[in-house]
């Protein structure tokens, strides 16, 4: 994918050959933005950071009705346990802010995962380990998302590093720059996300 561009105004996206003319683009690309904004000479203050997920299967299927657990609490490293009907949870997830776009799974990361699991709930003991994926998440140094306008390219709202935040402050997110890409003045004051700060 890329950006189309000329004359100071993002005009659209080409993807797999095939262009897509617009009148504004949101650029909700996650770890990859920077890559994205390279050509139009952008160096966004952005970088990956991996997360491991584990994924386990329980014996008993009768998990649809668990409850999402999300952990603030630093001793248990902010991890979460997400479960799926029929007996699968989720476990999340390692922050590995100097990995890059390494996609290996680690034993460390593993071993980080599922102690933080066991700890919040010792009956996953007998979970079986069904896949361990790896993911990217858009962070920044000063940990506060990239939301707004581009100055010197018109047409292009830039919507990214939300870090680990994504599945929980994502709607929110999609909601201003959609309004900003139709011209509409943000609720509250966005300074504080400009891309180019």
């Amino acid at each position: 994918a890329e950006l189309v561009a000329d004359a100071g105004r993002v005009r659209g996206v080409r993807v797999a050959g095939e262009q897509l003319d617009a009148e504004a683009v949101v650029l909700a690309a996650g770890a990859w933005t920077t890559a994205l904004c390279a050509p139009l000479g952008l160096a966004l203050d952005l970088a990956p950071m991996r997360g491991q997920i584990v994924h386990l299967q329980l014996p008993d299927d009768g998990t649809a009705d668990w409850p999402t657990v999300m952990t603030l609490a630093e001793e248990h490293g902010h991890h979460y346990l997400l479960a799926f009907p029929g007996g699968r949870v989720v476990v999340g997830a390692t922050r590995e802010p100097d990995a890059g776009f390494d996609h290996r799974v680690t034993a460390a990361g593993q071993r980080q995962v599922l102690d933080a699991a066991l700890t919040l709930a010792p009956g996953l003991a007998a979970a079986t380990v069904l896949e361990t994926r790896v993911g990217f998440r858009p962070v920044t140094p000063d940990g506060f998302p990239l939301l707004g306008a581009v100055p010197g390219w018109d047409g292009l709202v830039l919507a990214t590093g939300l870090g680990a935040n994504g599945l929980t402050y994502g709607p929110l997110m999609g909601v201003l720059a959609a309004g900003l890409a139709l011209g509409e003045p943000a609720p509250f004051d966005l300074t504080p996300f400009a891309p180019t700060r």
